[in-house]
């Protein structure tokens, strides 16, 4: 089976206002196009619409891309692959911290 590469995801953003008036039509968009919309109460996302998937191919599709990246680091060694996911999730972390303080601090 031909390797599916990742399709950049069109995402939609729309006020609160937006999604309550026009919600019915911003799902079937969503399901058609397999797109995303982001809903915003002024500067805060307050929900997304995602498309619905079925889970043995979601599945199957974490294990493509699973496979893809053991064969991108196949060189690396384990150890220092480890110490880079480690930083990585600790950048990620911290950033998502910091967005929750901000908006704690800024309703």
């Amino acid at each position: 089976m031909p390797r599916r590469t990742a399709q950049p995801i069109a995402i939609k953003e729309v006020t609160l206002q937006e999604a309550r008036s026009q919600f019915e039509r911003l799902v079937e968009d969503v399901a058609r196009s397999e797109s995303q919309v982001v809903i915003r109460d002024g500067d805060r996302v307050v929900a997304r619409i995602l498309p619905g998937s079925d889970p043995e191919e979601a599945r199957r599709r974490f294990f493509e891309e699973a496979d893809a990246l053991r064969q991108r680091f196949a060189d690396l060694p384990t150890r220092k692959l480890n110490q880079m996911v480690d930083q990585a999730v600790g950048q990620a972390r911290a950033s998502r911290r910091a967005r929750t303080t901000h908006a704690a601090r800024h309703p």
